[in-house]
C-alpha cells in the first residue's frame, strides 16, 4: 500500500456504480471530479490494487477515514489492510486520532471499523442515513 495522488484512480472509484451511492447524494447524472480533493496537501490517500483508504485532515493529528474499494477487494482481506493503513497514519503522518462515520445501512463498513478497533461515540447522519460516529486513538 502506498500514498497516491492519482486523480484518474480516485475519479474512477468515486464514480464506480458499486461505490458512488455510498459517497454522494447526487443522482449520478454528473460525474464526480475529485481533482481538488486529491491535490489537497493535507489529504492522505493510501491505495492498493482494488481501492483506497482516504484520510481527511480535520485538525493536527486528527483524520477522518473513508473507504472506497471495488467489490473484488472487499471482504475479510480489508481488515488487515485497514490496520496497515492506520499503522501508516499513526507512524508516518503523526496521526493520533482517526474518526469515521459508519452508516447503519452499510454492514460491511460497520464490521470493518469494529474489527480494527474503532469505538462508537455517538449517533450521526451520513448522507441522510442514520449511522454511528466512531473514533480510534493511537494509544
Amino acid at each position: 500500500m502506498e500514498r497516491t495522488r492519482d486523480v484518474w484512480l480516485i475519479n474512477y472509484l468515486a464514480n464506480h456504480p458499486s461505490i458512488r451511492p455510498g459517497i454522494s447524494l447526487s443522482d449520478g447524472s454528473v460525474e464526480l471530479d475529485a481533482t481538488d480533493f486529491v491535490n489537497h496537501p493535507d489529504h492522505i490517500i493510501l491505495a492498493d490494487r482494488y481501492g483506497v483508504f482516504v484520510f481527511v485532515k480535520m485538525d493536527e493529528g486528527v483524520y477522518d477515514a473513508h473507504v472506497m474499494f471495488l467489490p473484488a477487494g472487499r471482504g475479510p482481506r480489508l481488515v488487515p489492510l485497514f490496520r496497515e493503513a492506520i499503522r501508516i497514519m499513526f507512524t508516518d503522518y503523526s496521526a493520533h486520532t482517526i474518526t469515521g462515520t459508519a452508516p447503519d445501512c452499510n454492514k460491511q463498513v460497520r464490521t470493518l471499523v469494529d474489527r480494527v478497533g474503532f469505538k462508537p461515540i455517538r449517533r450521526a447522519t451520513v448522507l441522510g442515513q442514520p449511522g454511528t460516529f466512531m473514533v480510534l486513538n493511537k494509544d
